[in-house]
């Protein structure tokens, strides 16, 4: 694993330095994005720094986090470094992994825990967002001044990725929201910007989604599905889908939730959630489809024909689930040190 300090050397030597994320990015990968490309610019003198965002896939609440002259759609020829924040693998970063593929020098910034290594320096660590690293990468270990605008990013990446401090969270977590709030960053109001700004096009397409629910035989196993017709029945956006799949968790005893969405042309989003107190791992399910992300946290895209995938995957759930069958029936209000 490399250090700190190879990422400062890589940064400080490089001219020009281009920011990739993930294609269809969220709240935390755009937030990263742009809390990298101020810290660098305010840390590291002389640097063309240019990120690349498909800006037709930023959700509209996102658009609230870009000022003017952000992103860049037009690269250079090549870059002396580029950097990758907030990408498990190399095979997200869709139609910009050309200038990645161009480029000797890179560095892959990421907190997913399934993340592939695929960079030529590698700063991985298990934190709740991509934001929080970046805090830990520039302010912590490498000293550096963050800015009142970059704090406020770093808590945009991780309240949302963390669905409003509920999952994912650890004591660094909080004692980094508790320093933001110390210097003067409104975290309610960036949690209330996120999660009580809803349009009624997802309060309707939610309905929908728990109308149709479907569970395993033991109701331990929940699946919601979203097809294109329901996003044009209830007028949502892809933005709206964001969450949804947690709300199964609130469920009484689903351990296990399943959000299919379909992207058109045979293409879906599946997203997998388990609960905040489980051990139950989705990361493990999604990698075995050439997905990843966290242990309550992850994702995959399929193409093809769906029903060909979903024994499959519904038998790894269950097989992850049985694992976990005797902390999942235990009391939580028992002494577990008192032998019965």
């Amino acid at each position: 694993m490399n250090t700190a300090s190879d990422c400062h050397r890589q940064i400080r030597q490089a001219k020009s330095i281009a920011i990739i994320t993930h294609t269809r990015p969220d709240t935390d990968a755009i937030a990263s994005s742009l809390a990298l490309k101020e810290i660098i610019l305010n840390n590291y003198f002389g640097k063309s720094v240019h990120i690349f965002i498909d800006e037709n896939e930023i959700g509209e609440s996102n658009k609230a986090l870009i000022s003017d002259n952000d992103l860049m759609n037009h690269p250079l020829t090549n870059y002396d470094l580029v950097i990758i924040v907030d990408c498990a693998n190399i095979d997200l970063l869709g139609k910009f992994g050309d200038i990645f593929d161009k480029s000797q020098n890179t560095i892959n910034i990421d907190h997913h825990a399934t993340n592939t290594d695929f960079a030529q320096i590698n700063y991985v660590h298990n934190f709740a967002s991509a934001t929080e690293l970046l805090h830990h990468l520039f302010e912590n270990e490498l000293k550096l001044k963050l800015t009142k605008r970059i704090y406020k990013l770093i808590y945009a990446g991780i309240v949302t990725d963390t669905n409003n401090e509920k999952q994912n969270m650890n004591s660094t977590t909080y004692e980094l929201i508790a320093f933001l709030k110390e210097n003067g960053i409104e975290t309610e109001k960036i949690r209330d910007f996120y999660f009580n700004n809803e349009s009624m096009a997802k309060k309707k397409l939610l309905s929908n989604c728990l109308e149709n629910i479907v569970f395993d035989d033991y109701g331990r196993l929940a699946l919601m599905r979203i097809s294109r017709y329901d996003m044009l029945l209830t007028g949502a956006t892809d933005e709206d889908t964001l969450g949804l799949v947690d709300e199964a968790l609130t469920l009484q005893g689903v351990q296990v939730a399943i959000m299919i969405i379909s992207l058109g042309d045979r293409s879906y989003k599946v997203s997998l959630r388990s609960r905040a107190n489980s051990k139950i791992d989705v990361s493990k399910i999604a990698q075995k489809f050439n997905g990843g992300g966290h242990q309550k946290m992850a994702a995959f895209t399929y193409e093809g024909n769906l029903s060909e995938i979903l024994n499959n995957l519904f038998d790894e759930c269950r097989n992850e689930m049985d694992l976990y069958t005797e902390e999942i029936e235990q009391n939580i209000f028992e002494d577990e040190n008192v032998k019965k």
